[in-house]
């Protein structure tokens, strides 16, 4: 009884160190410092004097907390500083993001999802990343391109839910944090004043139960991939 607790016991450590060796893809909100700016410039034109610590406050607040976004079948909400991670499915240095409010499941069987695809004529901003893997600090090539004759959305994508005129690239940030490979960071998706995470996740409400959490940890020491075969 001892001897079967102790291999248990082995293989319940493996399982879990084979589970926090897997990459990640880090997807970082940032609030848009015009927006900032503005927000500020308001406050202080309604008080005549504004407290250092109230500046602070201010230009401190958070605004990037409570984003939803999907890949691979699992789904994240940004934390209190605008992040979001993904288990990382693919091993091509090449990743899609969709921005659109909606999009429509198309099922192999009862709760079970054979791809997803965009909805016809919808907003969507849709953006090819790719990066040389090689370099310590990965340099991105990002481009907007149209959304597939299909509508079919590549596996290799992350849709965030959300007005597609309230989220960008900034054009001055092409390059993403140190993180070392195979792990991946994004470089960060500027967000405006006018973003909603309410509004951005009301569609989710609908099909949540298709989506699994998203809740990788993350090993730099190892370099695993599950790869998914496009629809």
């Amino acid at each position: 009884m001892k001897l079967k607790k102790a291999l248990v016991s082995f293989f319940y450590i493996l399982f879990s160190i084979a589970l926090s060796a897997q990459p990640i893809i880090q997807l970082h909100f940032v609030q848009d410092k015009d927006a900032i700016q503005k927000r500020m410039l308001k406050k202080l034109q309604t008080k005549n004097q504004l407290a250092s610590e109230q500046l602070s406050s201010l230009i401190g607040k958070n605004k990037t907390a409570g984003f939803c976004a999907c890949y691979a079948g699992f789904i994240g909400v940004s934390n209190h500083e605008g992040y979001i991670n993904f288990t990382r499915k693919h091993a091509t240095p090449v990743i899609y993001l969709a921005i659109t409010q909606e999009i429509v499941p198309v099922m192999r069987v009862e709760n079970t999802v054979s791809h997803w695809q965009f909805i016809k004529d919808a907003p969507v901003t849709f953006y090819k990343l790719t990066a040389d893997e090689h370099a310590a600090q990965a340099t991105w090539n990002i481009i907007e391109i149209e959304v597939p004759e299909n509508l079919v959305i590549p596996s290799e994508t992350i849709i965030v839910f959300g007005n597609p005129a309230h989220f960008y690239f900034s054009s001055d940030t092409k390059e993403s944090k140190h993180m070392t490979l195979p792990n991946i960071a994004l470089p960060p998706l500027m967000i405006t004043k006018e973003a909603n995470p309410i509004k951005s996740s009301l569609f989710l409400l609908s099909v949540r139960h298709l989506f699994a959490s998203a809740e990788p940890t993350q090993n730099k020491q190892f370099n695993m991939y599950q790869l998914i075969t496009p629809p």
